[in-house]
């Protein structure tokens, strides 16, 4: 008997020993998601990143996991160049990025397109002018044409114009001394120069299209936070005073130093003054509710997210996709967040 019994518990050790060798235990994929921004410190771009984290956690199935790689050039070119090549050497599942700057476009084209790389790009989309026409930059659109990829973000020219609108839409269109021309002076950030005069081309276009002639004051740019922005409005307000109607900031964080420059001015400065922002940022929107920056433009970010999600899961599926995603901008004021006009 027990001899049997011996017999029959072998059989079954090596029939279960069979099943186990047929089928072995499905291991675990883990693909690599490469993600190089241009500068983690803004709260749009910071948002965005987020956004990944939370998207890729929600994909992960019990066979396959993603592994995210964050890169941040903290605004230097060079830097985000080195990084979107070391990214690259990962053997990378998707690489998103959001490019400084034409400059570093062109610098990696070559590399992503040897790579065979899919890539989605994100954030302030580089506009280049053609006469009176603006477009996505020829860089981009070059890159795109050599890879699996987009650009999922918001059409900086209608922000642009939007920013214009604001001033535009102001009591006397923002000439607050009812000359018949508006008086104003622009603070830039570190931008290529290039395209944020081009921004500013479009800003200003509004200005036109309401019958006014605009002049410019002063221009300053490479202001890299509020604190330089806060120092060059400072000056400003010094050299010209009162004759100020409007300041046009290419960034929220420099409206916001130099809507503390006019706050501590006091009577030197033009009570109605008009500060224009773009980005949309919180505290930045705080202040418009307080009064202390006229107004800026946010992207409908839940339609970007949107687009950006879409975009992603038919780029892992081998899916086609369309070259751009373009998402509206909406004005913010004081008194309301308006949806986007038709543009002129």
């Amino acid at each position: 008997m027990k001899k049997s019994l011996l017999c029959l518990f072998l059989a079954l050790a090596l029939v279960f020993s069979a099943f186990s060798a047929s089928t072995p235990v499905r291991a675990e994929t883990v693909q690599k998601i490469g993600v190089c921004v241009g500068r983690m410190s803004d709260e749009e771009t910071k948002a965005f990143c987020e956004m990944l984290r939370t998207y890729f956690a929600g994909l992960e199935t019990g066979d396959i996991k993603y592994e995210l790689f964050f890169a941040d050039a903290e605004g230097k070119p060079e830097q985000q160049k080195a990084h979107i090549e070391s990214l690259l050497k990962q053997k990378l599942k998707l690489i998103v990025i959001d490019f400084l700057d034409s400059a570093v476009v062109e610098a990696v084209t070559e590399t992503l397109a040897s790579s065979g790389t899919p890539a989605l790009l994100f954030g302030r989309q580089m506009i280049v002018r053609s006469g009176n026409e603006y477009t996505a930059h020829s860089s981009v659109d070059a890159l795109l044409n050599r890879i699996k990829g987009c650009c999922v973000g918001g059409d900086l020219r209608q922000a642009s114009l939007r920013q214009g609108e604001i001033l535009a839409a102001r009591p006397h269109h923002g000439d607050t001394n009812q000359d018949g021309v508006i008086h104003y002076v622009i603070i830039r950030d570190d931008a290529p120069l290039a395209e944020s005069r081009q921004r500013t081309d479009l800003s200003l276009r509004a200005i036109g299209n309401a019958g006014l002639e605009a002049v410019c004051l002063a221009d300053r740019s490479g202001v890299a936070d509020r604190t330089q922005a806060k120092a060059v409005c400072e000056k400003l307000l010094q050299d010209f005073g009162t004759q100020i109607e409007a300041i046009i900031c290419t960034h929220d964080e420099i409206a916001i130093g130099a809507a503390q420059a006019v706050q501590q001015a006091g009577e030197e400065a033009n009570p109605a003054v008009c500060v224009l922002g773009m980005d949309g940022t919180e505290e930045a929107i705080r202040l418009v509710r307080q009064k202390k920056i006229t107004g800026t433009v946010v992207i409908d970010e839940s339609a970007q997210e949107r687009m950006a999600q879409e975009a992603i899961q038919k780029i892992l599926d081998g899916e086609e996709i369309q070259k751009y995603y373009w998402t509206e901008y909406q004005i913010v004021t004081r008194t309301y967040t308006a949806a986007p006009a038709a543009e002129n």
